[in-house]
């Protein structure tokens, strides 16, 4: 699925239910949705690129809403998941946190 249009956040936002409702349903491992959340979110951070295009520029509100959204699941779910789920979520919500920042106070949004 491929985001063109400005109105990149709904879609997003979209996305991210339609596919959470539908992990649920198939009862895919947990990995898979921490993994698709991380993935939108280095999208709308602007660093995931496809083949061939420039990268996408930076979303910080969709990217702050997914980066939320990550660590409202590593609550909800603190003590359910394995140690390699709890490892890969900690470690991701690290790592994007920063970008956020770094990104943030190159946009001029942090001092």
């Amino acid at each position: 699925m491929y985001f063109t249009e400005r109105n990149t956040l709904a879609k997003l936002q979209n996305h991210i239910f339609l596919l959470a409702v539908n992990l649920m349903k198939t009862q895919l491992k947990r990995y898979y949705l921490i993994m698709s959340l991380v993935s939108t979110a280095m999208y709308q951070l602007g660093m995931a690129t496809r083949p061939g295009e420039p990268p996408p520029p930076a979303d910080l509100p969709a990217a702050r809403e997914t980066i939320d959204l990550l660590a409202m699941l590593q609550q909800k779910t603190q003590g359910n998941l394995t140690h390699e789920e709890e490892q890969l979520l900690a470690g991701s919500l690290q790592e994007l946190r920063l970008v956020f920042v770094e990104i943030s106070r190159h946009s001029g949004r942090i001092r």
